[in-house]
Parts: structure tokens; sequence; C-alpha cells
């Protein structure tokens, strides 16, 4: 298996200016959706992004509140932060702004 390669500082730098609604937390990058109208508007969007983990095999961490969520992302294998967090990043916000 082809692991990914762990980005420099400057090519997370990078992809965090590229990214709306995402920053760089305790090793992870993290992002807040709020704003939902019910929790069960919340568990729909993360069903609609469980199919864009479940593509990627990529699966973040996902705290849900009443009408907002959590997502915290990193590679385990190697530790650290790669293409495919930022991949899966930009994937969530894509169908996070459908989903509005």
């Amino acid at each position: 298996m082809n692991r990914p390669e762990i980005l420099t500082e400057e090519e997370i730098h990078q992809h965090l200016y590229n990214l709306k609604n995402w920053e760089r937390v305790e090793g992870k990058i993290y992002a807040k959706f709020s704003n939902f109208e019910s929790y069960r508007k919340t568990i729909d969007f993360v069903i609609k992004i469980s199919y864009v983990i479940e593509e990627l095999d990529h699966h973040p961490e996902i705290r849900i509140g009443y009408n907002d969520l959590q997502v915290y992302s990193s590679t385990h294998q190697p530790k650290g932060l790669t293409r495919l967090d930022f991949k899966l990043a930009e994937e969530i916000n894509r169908v996070f702004f459908e989903f509005l």
C-alpha cells in the first residue's frame, strides 16, 4: 500500500490559505460547521459526508452537537498532515456548500 507523504510546513500553510473554514489545531486540521436547522439536519450532513469519507478511505474524528459539528483530520500512518487530509477537507466543504 502506498503511504501518503507528510507535508512540509510551507505546504500545510499553503493548503490552509486556500481552504475555507479550516484551521490547524494540535497537529490536525479542524473545521466547525454550524447553524443546521435541527439535530436531524446535522445528522443528515454527517451521512452525506460519510460517502466522501468512505470513498477516500480517510476517516476523520467527528464531534456532533445539536445543530453543529466539528471535524478533525490527520493521517495516522505516517503520523501528520498529508494531501489526503486536505483532499478530505475540500470534499467536506464541497458537500457542505451544496447541502446549504
